[in-house]
Formats: C-alpha cells, structure tokens, sequence
C-alpha cells in the first residue's frame, strides 16, 4: 500500500492543535506500515519544527514534486488532515473534520471565515470516500450538516501525549520562572467567543471574592473575539490576578497544566476537547462545560456545568478547591480516562481505514 500524506500544516515553527495531531498520527503511524510506504508532503517551502523529526523516518517532499503523481493516482490513499490540497484526485482519499462549528453557530467566526470553511466542508462531502472525525458528536453534525451518507463517516478520536503530559512532584520549583503565582485556575485553548473565557472569568471573579491568593491563567492565541476576552479581563475587578499568555510552547505547556489547582474549559462548542484530556493526564481535576463533545470525552471523569453559568462554575471550582475527597477522586478518574486515549491507537484506527480503503 502506498500512502501520501499532507502535513503543511504541521511546518510551521509554533505548532498547536492541528499541527500537534498530524505529527503525532504520521509518527505513530509508522510503526504500522511494515512494507507499506508512505510520503509526506507539504505546500510551504519552510520545514518547520517537525521536519528534521519527520525525515528521520519519512520520505518527504515538497508539493510541487508529487503534484503529478497525485493527480494520476499512483497512491493508494491521499491522506488529508487538513484542507490544502482539497481537490487533487488519488485512487482514495480521506479526509478529516476536526469540527463543525463554522456550520452552527454565526458568533463563533467571521464571515469570511465561515463561508471559506462551508465550500471547504461541502467540497470535502463531495470528494473523499472517508471523512475521519473526533467524537460522535462531530459524526452527527458532518452527517446532518453536510448530508454525509454515515458509511463514508468513521470516528477516530484524538490521542494524549502520555509521556509529556504526566504528574511530575518535581517541577513545583520551575512555575515561577514564568512569571506564575500558584495557586492558579488554568484554561488552555484559543482566545474566542467559542471557547467563552469571558464567562470564566466571570466565574473566577465570584471564586477570587473568597480566595484572595487564586489566580486565573488562559493560554491561548487570539481568535475571532479575542478583544472582547481581553477587554472583559481589563474591566475585571481581579484583573492583576488574570494572566493571559499567547503561544506556549511543548515544553511549558505540560508544566503550566500539572502545577495548577484546576483545569477549567467553559467553551460553547468543540469537536472534541483534547485539553481536557491533557489535563487529566497531568494529574489536575477538571470543571467543563456540559456541551455534547466535552461530555463525550471526558465521561464521568471531569465535573460539568452550563457554559452559561458562571455561578454553578464558581460552585464547582470552590468544591474542588476545598473538598480533598473530591479533588482525589477527580484525579484519580482523570488519570484513568486520559489512558484511554493513546496516539498509537488512534493512528492504528487510521491505518485499518486505509488498508480497507485499498482493498488489502
């Protein structure tokens, strides 16, 4: 079998969600193949962080050297983890849907944004003969938003980097050299109207009124609302104890997660919720909203509440702030659902997609 895969959006210098995922399916794909090949390739002239990782065990090449070989279909399986090369024809292709949000809900993205993602999401429908998607609420929506007969749909959810994101005693001592003051409310995911970190902070201001050492950190890049997080955090009366940072990279994310208190994710919409998932796996209980794909993801692991509901949120954080047993419990669950979610098994579900797709 012989398998082209798009990673362009894995070459860039300061990788995140998207780029994370493709990464880790391409390495966990490989022990797998066997006789199988695989090629990677990419759009952008610049390798990025994961290049020199990826051409210790790939054959990888710049777009324009396979652009032929794609259109006359001399692999097996096109891979497309995401939507650059929408279009070019393979003997199968497949691609993915992370999430549908652009599809739902008009505040979550401009315009713009939305319609490009609509052709993208309808042209995706029209040409692949598997669409991959992250949860079984991503299932529900491709199919009734874009019509999507369910047996060309199949879930593959996301895995955990187990051995960065673990408990670790030792790392107390390092939080502080980036600029944090424990203890500490965490959130990690782009700054947006989506992901609601204004009603967090809502949340937090009724939880720091009684904790007078707590802060709020979020991690994130801006996205579409992103002023309005920002502003919401300025007119905050705890503002000096909310910290927004951009970009974190591999390195700080995990520690930034372990030392903190709490986990919290209020978002409106996701299509999994990998963060979540992060968390639990560095020992830390976590408050989500009770939206479907959190729901699905995080089982009876993490405590949940309405993403419109600031004051049950700052119920549930001062409980877990304050019960021990609690805390213990969530922990202890969190540890044990984030185990099921490896990397490796997520790349073996793509793997027996592709050998059924090329009829091996």
């Amino acid at each position: 079998m012989r398998i082209a895969i798009d990673v362009t959006s894995a070459m860039v210098e300061r990788p995140s969600g998207i780029a994370n995922t493709i990464y880790n399916w391409a390495i966990n794909l490989h022990p797998f193949l066997g006789k199988d090949s695989c090629t990677l390739f990419y759009k952008r002239a610049g390798k990025g962080k994961f290049g020199l990782r990826f051409k210790k065990e790939f054959d990888i090449r710049k777009y324009y050297t396979l652009f032929t070989r794609l259109k006359s279909g001399r692999f097996d399986v096109l891979f497309l983890p995401d939507t650059h090369f929408i279009g070019i024809s393979a003997s199968k292709t497949v691609a993915v849907i992370y999430d549908t949000f652009s599809l739902i809900e008009p505040r979550f993205a401009s315009n713009k944004f939305r319609s490009k993602k609509i052709r993208l999401y309808n042209t995706i429908a029209r040409i692949a003969d598997t669409i991959i998607v992250p949860s079984s609420c991503t299932f529900a929506d491709v199919k009734r938003f874009l019509k999507v007969n369910e047996k060309n749909l199949e879930v593959v959810p996301l895995g955990v980097d187990l051995e960065r994101f673990k408990p670790d005693p030792t790392s107390d001592s390092k939080i502080a050299t980036l600029g944090i003051k424990k203890p500490y409310i965490v959130c990690v995911g782009t700054l947006s109207t989506r992901k609601n970190q204004c009603g967090l902070i809502e949340a937090f201001e009724l939880v720091a009124d009684e904790e007078k050492d707590l802060s709020l950190v979020l991690v994130g890049r801006s996205g579409w609302g992103a002023e309005e997080v920002k502003k919401r955090r300025q007119a905050s009366r705890h503002k000096d104890r909310i910290l927004i940072l951009d970009y974190v990279d591999d390195d700080r994310l995990p520690l930034i997660l372990r030392e903190a208190s709490v986990f919290a994710l209020l978002s409106r919409y996701e299509g999994f919720g990998l963060p979540i998932l992060e968390a639990m796996a560095s020992g830390v209980p976590v408050l989500s909203s009770n939206t479907p794909a959190l729901s699905e993801v995080g089982g009876d692991a993490a405590l949940y509440v309405s993403p419109d509901d600031a004051r049950a949120a700052s119920s549930v954080l001062l409980n877990i702030l304050h019960d021990t047993n609690l805390r213990n419990n969530l922990i202890e669950k969190g540890l044990k659902r984030a185990s099921l979610y490896s990397w490796k098994e997520s790349a073996s579900r793509l793997y027996r997609i592709f050998k059924y797709l090329s009829g091996e």
